[in-house]
């Protein structure tokens, strides 16, 4: 479920579809982003956030989660 399902693809900005309930999620802009089967992966380290390869994910009521496997991290 973490691994690239979308070849060279990237991920782009995620917009909202309702307004009333979510904001639009851009996360680490100008990084490169994929998508597994379930989750956005992060494929670069980002110093002091989060490791290569680290999984998110954005929804509605602004619920926004992650995982850092690497460093056996999630908030």
């Amino acid at each position: 479920m973490a691994e690239n399902q979308i070849g060279d693809l990237h991920v782009q900005k995620l917009v909202t579809r309702r307004p009333s309930l979510s904001l639009d999620a851009e996360f680490f802009p100008g990084m490169a982003k994929k998508w597994g089967l379930s989750w956005l992966i992060d494929t670069e380290d980002v110093s002091g956030r989060r490791s290569g390869g680290s999984l998110a994910w954005a929804g509605l009521y602004d619920s926004y989660f992650w995982l850092d496997p690497k460093r056996q991290v999630t908030a």
